[in-house]
C-alpha cells in the first residue's frame, strides 16, 4: 500500500488515502466491494475507515480522524 494523500483541514479533520493492489487472487471480488468501520485506531486516534475493493485487483483505503473525538486516548 502506498499512501497518495493526506491532508488536514482548519477544523482539525485528517484524511489519509492508500492505494495498492489485493494480495490474494482470492480476495478480489468480481465487482467493486465497500467495507466501513468506525473501530480503525493507530496511535492513541480513532479514524472512520472505507476500503474499497475493485474487480481488477486495486484497493483503496480511506482513513478520517476529526479533531476532539471523543474515542481518542486522553493525555
Amino acid at each position: 500500500m502506498t499512501q497518495t494523500k493526506y491532508t488536514i483541514t482548519p477544523s482539525g479533520i485528517e484524511t489519509s488515502v492508500w492505494e495498492g493492489v489485493i494480495p490474494n487472487n482470492n480476495d478480489i471480488p468480481k465487482s467493486k466491494k465497500v467495507f466501513k468501520t468506525n473501530i480503525w485506531n493507530e496511535c492513541g486516534k480513532y479514524y472512520d475507515s472505507e476500503c474499497e475493493k475493485f474487480a481488477n485487483g486495486k484497493m483503496v483505503l480511506t482513513l478520517v480522524h476529526k479533531q476532539n473525538d471523543s474515542r481518542d486516548k486522553q493525555h
